[in-house]
């Protein structure tokens, strides 16, 4: 027996061209199952990086981003480093929570490669949580 399930297509845009993929389909589909809404998420910061290419843009890498319930969204985000990140001075293992509003992507560059992901923009009330 043949079962067909009801799936979502999603929509995303880059560089002026819709893209519309299958939700079957996305890596972080935790993170996106509510749509595009701001809320507050909790990360542990593993390191600071960089963009190549982007001469000196630094860029942070929280991971176990967990939802305001507790429940894990995503292994890892990366987030540019913006003077609310700089402010906290973070060590690897410190407990971060923001506000950011989820946001569907194209990832990848070539035809074959691009797919519609999930990403948080726009991190504000950031702060360091003590446990």
């Amino acid at each position: 027996m043949i079962r067909l399930t009801k799936t979502k297509l999603v929509k995303a845009e880059k560089r002026g061209v819709t893209y519309v993929c299958d939700s079957r389909s996305i890596d972080r589909k935790e993170l996106g199952i509510n749509g595009e809404v701001r809320d507050t998420f909790i990360g542990t910061f593993e390191r600071y990086g960089g963009k190549n290419g982007w001469s000196g843009q630094r860029t942070v890498l929280l991971k176990d981003i967990k939802n305001n319930e507790g429940k894990v969204i995503t292994g890892h985000l990366w987030f540019n480093l913006t003077k609310g990140f700089q402010k906290l001075h973070m060590k690897n293992g410190d407990i971060i929570q923001f506000d950011a509003r989820v946001k569907s992507y194209v990832k990848g560059y070539d035809k074959i490669d691009r797919k519609i992901d999930y990403k948080l923009s726009y991190p504000t009330k950031l702060k360091k949580l003590l446990i």
